[in-house]
Order: structure tokens, then sequence, then C-alpha cells
């Protein structure tokens, strides 16, 4: 995944330069808010985004419930607000909460339906391809189905429908590739688009659908080909 990581990232600059370049200011100019964070919590601010992933790989050493130990760093977290304010909790955007649980449940229902045959069926067509259109094809279709239903019940659906298939790690890469990317087809793509825009729009900023669906469209499938592309590179000098 090193080439394809390297391709994205070479992708994405290259076409936010030739989108962005000329509506962007030549100088911009940042508002410091008055009152700043002290050193001593942005040192216990750091000290959790280490302990996180950290913690969460000891739980799952230890075979604990991974979710225990990430509650407990959230109310960490809460506990170190100002006392009695709890601006978190005000400012926090339930709405994409109930949203992304409602998700889940959809998608559950989906697969009981037969949504993981269908999906098996579809990854035995497009793994008779060759092999830089059978990666695509699958990143494609995993982009697609993260920007329709979020890209965290599609990558459950997709890795269960590619186990029983049997897949190689190069499709399942390119799975991931599909719903990382492509997801931001789509505002509900993913969990951290929603909350960016929730965000963005407390703040005054609003985005238009059009604008948003204008730019996704060019973003998304230019980085997600040169990733592919970058991966199958990979695969086929075995870098």
């Amino acid at each position: 995944m090193v080439l394809a990581q390297i391709f994205a990232f070479i992708a994405a600059c290259g076409l936010f330069w030739w989108a962005l370049a000329r509506r962007l200011p030549a100088v911009l100019e940042f508002k410091l808010p008055a009152r700043r964070i002290g050193s001593g919590r942005f040192l216990a601010c750091l000290f959790l985004l280490i302990l996180l992933p950290v913690g969460s790989m000891i739980f799952e050493e230890m075979e604990l419930p991974i979710s225990l130990f990430i509650l407990l760093v959230a109310l960490i977290t809460i506990m170190m607000q100002d006392s009695g304010k709890f601006v978190l909790f005000k400012r926090a955007p339930f709405g994409v909460v109930v949203f992304s649980v409602g998700l889940f449940v959809m998608v559950y229902g989906v697969g009981m339906a037969g949504i993981l045959e269908f999906l098996r069926q579809n990854i035995q067509i497009l793994a008779g391809l060759d092999r830089f259109s059978s990666l695509l094809s699958v990143a494609l279709g995993s982009s697609i189905g993260s920007a329709l239903i979020n890209n965290l019940p599609m990558v459950m659906l997709g890795d269960l429908a590619l186990r029983d298939f049997g897949a190689d790690t190069g499709l399942i890469y390119a799975h991931l590739l599909g719903c990382n990317i492509g997801s931001k087809l789509t505002p509900i793509g993913s969990l951290a688009t929603l909350l960016w825009l929730a965000s963005l729009k407390f703040r005054g900023v609003r985005i238009s659908l059009l604008d948003y669906f204008k730019f996704a469209f060019i973003f998304s499938l230019g980085v997600l080909f040169a990733a592919v592309l970058g991966l199958w590179i990979g695969e086929s000098f075995d870098i």
C-alpha cells in the first residue's frame, strides 16, 4: 500500500492545485482566538491522542472490549473541559450520531436480505477480469457502496463478501481504498465528512450540494484511480 498512498497523495496535491489554485487568495490571514489553549491542556490532549491507538491495541491483545477503553478516553476528554460548561455536549452534532446508528440498522437488514450473496457473485465476475481492471472495479464498487450507505457499513459488508469469496490481498486493499477515498463522493459517505460539514456550518461556512458534488467527483475519482494505479504497480513489481 506504500505506492498506493504515495500516488494518492501526489494526485490529491495535483488536483487541488489544478482546481483551486486560482480561487485561493495569495495571502492567508488567520485570526487567533483571544483565549489560547494552555500548554498543560495541549500536552494532555497530545497524550490522549497517543494513548487512544496504543490502549486500543493493548485491550485487543488482552481480549477486552475496545469500546470500554474508548468510552474511558471520552470521559477523560469531557472532564478536561471547563468545569460546568460542557461545551462539547452543547456543540456535538447528535443528529449525525443518530443518522449513523440508523445506517447500521439499515445495513444489517440489507445484509439479512441477501446483499452478501449479491456482492460475492459480483466479486467473482470482477476477479475474472485482467488484474488492473479487477482492482479498479472492486475499488469503484466499494466507492459507490460507501457513497450510498456510508463507508463503515460498506467496509464490513465488503470484508465479509471478500472473505467468503476467498479474495487475495490486492482485492482487499482495493476495497479499502474505495471505502476510504470513494466515500467522499457524497456527504453521507463518511462520518468524518458529516462532522466536518456540521463543524463548518456551526462557524458560518456553508457549502452547497452542487459545489460539493462537483469537487468531490473530480477529487475522489482522480485520487482513487491514482491510488489503484499505485497498488497495481506495487503488485506487478513486488514493491
